[in-house]
């Protein structure tokens, strides 16, 4: 099974990028010539879309994709400028802090005095002039060879040349001469505008309107006297008020062709030529940059929603309506569940997972995610399943479903509901038992008491404990099994029994692997008195050693289809080396996959289209491919279930076999058939050979229209139970059953009061390929 091997599969990244926006750019390099425009993005960040990219990256809107520019820069990306001969400047604030694109290559640059470069402009001759943080010159001159110091002090925080080619730089009050705008001639700079009102007030933005009158836009209540809240317009007679002006700081102005401007800071406003309105509320957006496309406009800055729209930290406004440029995830995922039916419930701090709208907690079936009702209004870090079906989920919130309720909710397949009060603190773990009940933990209470709950269907009670819940488990006889740092004990009902003697150091993850051992995991240095490292086996009545063990920060765990046991983190171990999948398969550690090349794992489960998904935080690169937040580990040698032919319907409707798992080799194959005359048996048929033969043939009860699609070699007798019933085969783990086709379908056997054979009708039937994990 090892030859098979495994290989990342590209993801979806990111609705933006993962990191703060500051400026944008539409950057037509051959101007009227084949090339396409592209959009040029800068701030704080790693990742574009799928893109690994430092700082800046460049979005071609014909092709929905993102490139990076060579390997970007240092520092955080300021402004950008196109030059005369199409080339790209980038400022930024570290100490080479200009670098020049050339559509191949990027030059370092760096500037006299200046500390970090925030503005930049390019004057008539063609020169290149640049402003910033600076304790002597905060101006200063390109003329394609060499530097001229222009003589400002202080900080320059955007730069625009007028028509008449004299140069406008806006910056901080106090320290920029007597006036917050200033103007160059060439010579000598001049007063263009006194800004006040405001301790330390100070101009952050400048825009020249194609009329020729300037907008300027900071933090100030006036300019030249003229009373101005944060945003003004100089015409030839002077500075203006823009209508009653905007309430809050703004980074950022933008003009659209129709003549509305754009005031971006804590949310967005526009003005239409009579009155300020709120486009984007504060909420927690910020906006530092903003790029009129035409009629839409590019906005950048910090967010992760606008105007209730799934996006990251860039955003598209067009036709009335905010979206994302890209689809992806733009939020961690911390944690995996299983549901019985084999679909997969992921939960973090997302509002959208691979262009799927869903709050912070989505099922994928097949391979479609979809949110669970209106989700949940805060982080989720962990769920289970409880024994009626239910999810049961626990992180840092207060709603879901719009329902009150306090870090514990319940989903019942259809809507979310509260668990009594629920619980204060900080959860990180749950439990449901057999009998109904659900246990809690974390750090319930950060004074030493208990620091695990349980709900007993009216109330919650805590639990005392040795110390802190961290980790739960369900033994395969429904005990329940709590670990935290020096404890693994096993809940009696009223009480807890230690496990063997007890461990030393940090337990964080617990997990039963395929032969029914608990594994427990995280900074283990002994177990029941044994020197272990990192990790240990609980066989059900001692401790043992897992091989030489594995340390490091683990997240997560998992146990794959053949019941190996997955170790999800920044790992090593002796002969394992740096990992952040470490595979135990019953004698020895191993790495899983090709290795990952940036970012780490969370968390992992095997996703219904039988690819591993693993949790990772933000940027991610492993095997030449790309992803964020949400990584795909494929198999080489898949499981695949396929159709060979449909069913039939007897006097209760169309029988029909659903497969809920994968046949991989080492795992046990399920399916849930649905669709039973009442009273009935199944026959469940299994072989490695097809048939074709129509039910009528066969028997003289055989329902008109039905077909027996598969030989009837291996039988297995079922019993429906209030409609449904389950059929299982345990594949053995052997290698060479890798490839093997198997055909699976169930008969449905109709009996009259009398038990007489009455009707015989069939479900869909399906191949089965046996892979390997």
């Amino acid at each position: 099974m090892a030859q098979c091997g495994h290989s990342w599969l590209p993801g979806q990244g990111l609705p933006g990028v993962n990191g703060v926006v500051t400026t944008m750019l539409e950057w037509d390099r051959d101007g009227a010539g084949p090339a396409p425009a592209l959009w040029i993005v800068g701030g704080q960040f790693t990742f574009a879309g799928t893109v690994p990219a430092n700082n800046v990256a460049a979005f071609d809107p014909a092709t929905g994709s993102w490139s990076a520019l060579g390997a970007g820069v240092l520092g955080v990306v300021r402004e950008l400028v196109q030059m005369p001969n199409g080339d790209l400047m980038i400022s930024s604030n570290a100490s080479l802090g200009l670098a020049r694109w050339d559509g191949v290559a990027l030059t370092q640059m760096s500037v006299p005095n200046l500390l970090a470069i925030e503005a930049m402009a390019v004057l008539p001759d063609g020169s290149l002039v640049v402003g910033g943080v600076s304790s002597g010159d905060a101006v200063w001159r390109w003329n394609g060879s060499t530097w001229q110091g222009l003589g400002a002090t202080g900080t320059v925080y955007d730069l625009v040349v007028l028509p008449s080619g004299e140069l406008v730089a806006g910056g901080v009050g106090a320290v920029f001469g007597p006036a917050a705008i200033r103007t160059w001639n060439g010579t000598a700079w001049s007063p263009f505008g006194t800004v006040s009102g405001l301790a330390n007030a100070r101009v952050r933005s400048l825009l020249l309107l194609p009329n020729g009158d300037l907008i300027a836009g900071g933090e100030f209540l006036a300019v030249d006297g003229v009373p101005a809240t944060r945003v003004a317009r100089r015409t030839a007679v002077g500075w203006q008020a823009i209508g009653s002006g905007v309430a809050t700081t703004v980074n950022e102005l933008a003009a659209l062709p129709n003549g509305e401007l754009w005031a971006g800071g804590t949310g967005v406003r526009r003005w239409d030529g009579v009155a300020w309105s709120e486009l984007l509320a504060e909420g927690g957006n910020f906006v530092n940059s903003m790029l009129p496309i035409g009629q839409e406009v590019l906005v950048g800055g910090t967010f992760q929603q606008l105007g209730g729209v799934p996006v990251l930290n860039l955003a598209r406004w067009s036709g009335g309506a905010w979206s994302a440029l890209t689809g992806g995830t733009n939020g961690s995922i911390e944690s995996f569940v299983r549901l019985p039916n084999g679909a997969v419930v992921a939960m973090g701090g997302f509002t959208m997972i691979e262009g799927v709208a869903a709050d912070r907690i989505a099922r994928r079936t097949g391979a479609t995610w979809s949110p669970l009702g209106s989700g949940i209004n805060g982080t989720v870090v962990a769920g289970t399943v409880a024994p009626n079906g239910d999810l049961i989920a626990v992180g840092a919130f207060t709603q879901a479903g719009g329902v009150a309720a306090n870090q514990v909710a319940r989903w019942n397949g259809a809507s979310w509901s509260a668990l009594g009060a629920g619980v204060n603190g900080s959860l990180v773990t749950v439990a449901a038992l057999a009998n109904g009940e659900v246990f809690v933990g974390g750090y319930l209470n950060l004074v030493g008491l208990p620091q695990v709950a349980r709900w007993s269907g009216g109330s919650w009670q805590t639990v005392t404990t040795p110390n802190w819940g961290l980790c739960m488990a369900t033994l395969p006889n429904g005990d329940l099994v709590v670990g935290g740092f020096g404890w693994v004990a096993r809940w009696t009902g009223s009480g807890w029994a230690s496990l063997g003697g007890g461990v030393t150091g940090w337990v964080t993850q617990l997990v039963v692997a395929g032969n029914g051992d608990l594994i427990a995991a995280g900074g283990l240095t002994s177990a029941g008195g044994t020197p272990v490292n990192g990790v240990a086996r609980w066989n059900g009545s001692a401790w043992s050693p897992m091989g030489a063990g594995v340390s490091g920060q683990l997240r997560g765990t998992t146990r794959l289809p053949n019941g190996d046991v997955l170790l999800c983190g920044e790992l090593s171990g002796p002969g394992l080396g740096p990992v952040n999948l470490a595979r135990w398969d019953g004698a020895s550690w191993a790495r899983l996959g090709p290795p990952i090349t940036a970012g780490t794992a969370y968390d992992a489960e095997l996703l219904p289209d039988g690819a591993l998904g693993v949790a990772t935080v933000s940027a991610f690169e492993a095997g030449g491919s790309a992803a964020s937040y949400l990584a795909r580990l494929a198999p080489n040698c898949p499981a695949v279930i396929a159709p060979i032919g449909p069913g039939c319907a007897g006097s209760a409707g169309p029988g029909e076999l659903l497969p809920i798992s994968l046949p991989f080799v080492g795992s046990t194959y399920a399916a849930v058939i649905t669709g039973w005359p009442v009273p009935s048996l199944g026959l469940s048929m299994f072989s490695k050979n097809t048939a074709s033969l129509p039910l009528p043939q066969l028997l003289p009860q055989g329902v008109a229209g039905c077909t027996l699609w598969v030989s009837p070699d291996l039988l297995t007798m079922l019993v429906p139970t209030a409609g449904q019933a389950e059929s299982t085969f345990a594949i053995p783990a052997v290698p060479s059953l890798v490839g093997l086709d198997l055909h699976h379908q169930v008969a449905l056997l109709e009996f009259a009061a009398a038990g007489d054979l009455v009707a015989v009708s069939v479900t869909n039937a399906v191949t089965l390929t046996l892979g390997a994990f």
